[in-house]
């Protein structure tokens, strides 16, 4: 039998136990395997015995881990873990210990040397971290990818590249086809579509949503509209004009293809009809003089020329017609045929845009469900107190053939149509009846969807780019500022993402809803962010009309005209050798609104400065000049001509390469308002534009034989040069401290921008009169408008169209009044000008 006294040697696997080293003399040990194999009997070894098996030591083993309890195992574990980890660092960090100790005593007694130990410790913490902080800055360490390596501010160029590379022409198409898929007038159910479109598309963008998107207005739908010419001599009927758009659509609705002028009034009129060419204080002087009675009369006037449809129907009825036909201009042949119907809007935006219930500073208001519909409207005075219709050129030679020998020949207003020349007789023995028959909805929901690009410095000063989503029809070409608008987010939100950028001041992206009815998005928008407009919006982007041709128009505040040019010759150098328009066409315009924009009420109401960039065709037409000075759209707008099939077929974009270039324009146009460090305000542009109009308007009232003080608004002038000077020494400074930018910008150098940047803001937001500018009380911008009646400065004696008149853009309240001949007024507005000026000079005295 075993013996008991050797199963707890080690053992191994194989059942053999290793002798321990202490058994061995040196000399054995020095033998080698050979002598040990070799004895018979070695000393000092136990006798020989049988391997027990695995079996018999599991059982003689009292000590195995199933009979040992939680706390011997706990205790084993804990010997292991300080034996095998513990004491080894122990050992090694004890040395490191005795050095810090050693190190600490003799820093401790060289700070001693030094004087106070306290004030000596942080000095040397102070520079030691500024040395770690200028050397992360030399490392580029802080750079996320657009931030240079030794710049505080974002590289444009990087920024540009990364616009460059992202534009997609396919995307573009892909949305511009989408929203011209189907007809989308104001809160019809195409509208809420395509405004479901924009708001997913935000929501799946780094753009964060307002949640503020719906809002009531009312509208106004065709129902039964009717043109009837009737004999003079009595009810016979010698023309019933087709009052519905040829189109095959497929569709079981044909709202979007009746004739009809949004805004117009529901009324039923029956009069003599009168031929009255454009409907301008000319034509009605002319009129005039051939004796040829206005009053209860049924108007046909041409669209186009220096008035929008509405000012038109404004004049008409002010001289006592009962109804007004319009049709398109002939001179615009290229976009319009003898089928198309052109359907403008005739509320009048111009006296107070807005919803037609509460227009003006009311419109950001819920609307009240009170009161008689009729009445209302009639008090909000934006509503014409006549009806109108749109007929087809068809129509209107048919009817011009019935008219023959009627009333007086006028060889001055002859036209020719489709290759047929037509000679104009005013007319006055037939009569006419216009049924203008409609649905009309008071309190009609609509959309504006508003995307936000936070800024991360000056984060409360925004621009705004913006673009009508609403149509009268498809609107294809007329949807290419939307196509851009989602362009542009779709990039700036990659931009954001990819690059970890946020610019310096926010952008808002902004498509309108209820642009045809008195611009009632816009200003739904402008006015229920009052605070926001009068104290942070600087800039307004206009994408409305944005693609019609090659060559391109520029319409900007003189505040920012010179940084569009910049950003178009940068343009133009990346894109030398595939230059997307005549870069030598560029025109730029005079600074004038468009009451029919977007931007009107942001520039009337919150003097927001405006731009607007335009691809427009050089054209061929007799009224060109007319064209471009009045921003009269050159293609088939507001008709169902303007569908993407004709897009393509007209071969207006057939690369979508001037959608991109227009997109990459507009993108640097907005890098550049939101990322130059100092707001890049042109100061002395502006005082240029305001000594010319001020010189002009001076001019004109002595003209008139009265002499007008002047003396407020040239002193001011003189202070806002000095002003501009003190603006331009400024950024050469810190062009130079900072490298143009590029470099790192000290603290109180960063205070100083901020500080002129805030007052820079609220210049133009000081330059106006609460109470509005002269006969416009919505009007509170007293620098910037519309002159109300400029033919009054005009009057040609001879027959035809002027083309020479132009619209004055400054100082409107001014040029209005002594339009009038009304001098007490012109001389207040002079000095409400002054005024305002004298506000914007104090703010630059502290």
């Amino acid at each position: 039998m075993t013996s008991s006294k050797y199963t707890r040697l080690p053992v191994e696997d194989s059942g053999s136990y290793s002798p321990p080293s202490s058994s061995f003399s040196q000399s054995e040990t020095q033998m080698g395997d050979n002598a040990i194999l070799d004895s018979e009997e070695p000393l000092d070894l136990p006798p020989a015995y049988e391997s027990p098996s695995f079996i018999e030591f599991e059982i003689e083993n009292e000590n195995t881990d199933e009979n040992m309890g939680f706390r011997a195992k706990a205790g084993k574990f804990m010997e292991s873990f300080n034996s095998r980890v513990v004491r080894p660092i122990s050992k090694t960090l004890d040395p490191v210990y005795q050095l810090y100790c050693y190190a600490n005593a003799r820093f401790e007694y060289m700070i001693s040397k030094m004087g106070n130990p306290l004030i000596a410790k942080r000095m040397i913490y102070i520079v030691f971290v500024s040395i770690i902080l200028y050397t992360v800055s030399l490392s580029g360490l802080s750079s996320d990818g657009v931030v240079g390596s030794h710049s505080d501010f974002s590289d444009q160029s990087k920024l540009l590249e990364f616009i460059e590379l992202s534009v997609d022409p396919r995307r573009l198409e892909e949305n511009l086809e989408y929203l011209s898929s189907m007809p989308h007038l104001s809160g019809t159910s195409g509208d809420m579509a395509l405004a479901r479109y924009f708001e997913e598309l935000v929501l799946r963008s780094k753009l964060e949503i307002n949640p503020d998107v719906a809002f009531d207005t009312y509208t106004n739908y065709p129902l039964e509209p009717k043109v009837l010419l009737f004999s003079g001599n009595g009810d016979e009927v010698l023309v019933e004009c087709d009052l519905v758009e040829t189109l095959e659509d497929h569709l079981e609705s044909s709202i979007h293809k009746l004739a009809f002028n949004p805004g117009s009034k529901d009324m039923n009129s029956r009069g003599k009809l009168i031929y009255a060419n454009y409907g301008t204080l000319q034509d009605y002087k002319i009129l005039q003089e051939r004796s040829i009675a206005i009053n209860g009369s049924v108007l046909i006037i041409k669209y186009g020329g220096m008035y929008p449809a509405y000012k038109k129907l404004e004049y008409a009825q002010e001289r006592g017609a009962i109804g007004v036909l319009f049709i398109s201009d002939p001179q615009m042949k290229e976009y319009y045929n003898l089928e198309s119907l052109q359907r403008e809007p005739v509320a009048f935006t111009n006296k107070m845009p807005g919803n037609m219930l509460s227009p003006g500073i009311h419109s950001g208001s819920p609307v009240e469900h009170v009161g008689d519909l009729n009445s209302r409207l009639q008090e909000a005075r934006v509503v014409p107190s006549i009806p109108s219709l749109p007929i087809k050129w068809k129509d209107f030679i048919t009817i011009m053939d019935k008219l023959s020998n009627q009333g007086a020949r006028i060889e001055g207003w002859d036209i020719e149509i489709e290759g047929k020349p037509i000679q104009i007789w005013t007319g006055g023995d037939d009569e006419v009846l216009l049924q203008n028959s409609l649905i009309q909805r008071p309190y009609k929901e609509s959309w504006n969807i508003i995307g936000k690009l936070k800024g991360m410095e000056q984060d409360t000063f925004s621009i705004v780019i913006g673009a009508s989503r609403d149509t009268m029809c498809y609107g294809a070409v007329e949807s290419s500022g939307s196509a851009i608008l989602l362009e542009l987010m779709n990039i700036f939100s990659a931009m954001s993402s990819s690059l970890s950028w946020s610019p310096l001041r926010t952008i808002y992206f902004v498509s309108y809803g209820g642009s045809k009815y008195n611009l009632a998005g816009s200003t739904h928008f402008a006015m229920k962010n009052q605070d926001l407009f009068k104290r942070d919006v600087y800039t307004f982007i206009d994408l409305d009309d944005i693609i019609q041709g090659d060559n391109l128009e520029i319409i900007a505040d003189p505040l920012f005209l010179n940084l569009v040019k910049d950003a178009i010759d940068k343009m133009a150098e990346a894109n030398s050798t595939t230059p997307h328009f005549n870069y030598n066409s560029l025109e730029v315009f005079p600074y004038q609104l468009n009451s029919l924009s977007n931007s009107y009420p942001n520039v009337e109401h919150h003097n927001v400065a405006g731009i607007s960039m335009k691809l427009k065709n050089s054209g061929n037409l007799k009224n060109q000049n007319t064209v471009q000075k009045f921003n009269i759209p050159q293609y088939s707008k507001n008709s169902c001509l303007d569908t993407f099939d004709n897009f393509r077929n007209r071969r207006i974009d057939p690369d979508m390469s001037k959608h991109a270039f227009m997109t990459k324009l507009i993108a640097l146009v907005a890098v550049k308002l939101v990322e130059t460090p100092i707001l890049p305000y042109d100061l002395r542009a502006m005082w240029n534009n305001m000594k010319t109009n001020y010189l002009n308007v001076k001019e004109y009232s002595k003209s008139r034989g009265y002499d007008l003080s002047f003396d407020s608004i040239d002193k001011a002038l003189n202070e806002i040069l000095e002003i501009a000077q003190q603006n331009e020494a400024f950024v050469n400074t810190w062009n130079d401290i900072c490298d143009d930018g590029h470099g790192s910008e000290p603290n109180l150098l960063t205070v100083n921008r901020w500080d002129w940047n805030a007052k820079l803001l609220l210049m133009t937001k000081v330059m106006i009169y609460m109470d509005g500018s002269y006969e416009h009380p919505f009007n509170y911008n007293l620098i910037y408008g519309l002159e109300e009646e400029p033919e009054l400065r005009y009057f040609n004696d001879g027959e035809g169209f002027d083309d020479s008149i132009e619209m004055k853009n400054m100082f409107p309240g001014i040029w209005d009044a002594i339009n009038k001949g009304a001098w007490d007024e012109a001389q207040f507005q002079i000095n409400k000008v002054g005024e305002a000026l004298n506000h914007c000079i104090k703010l630059f005295q502290y």
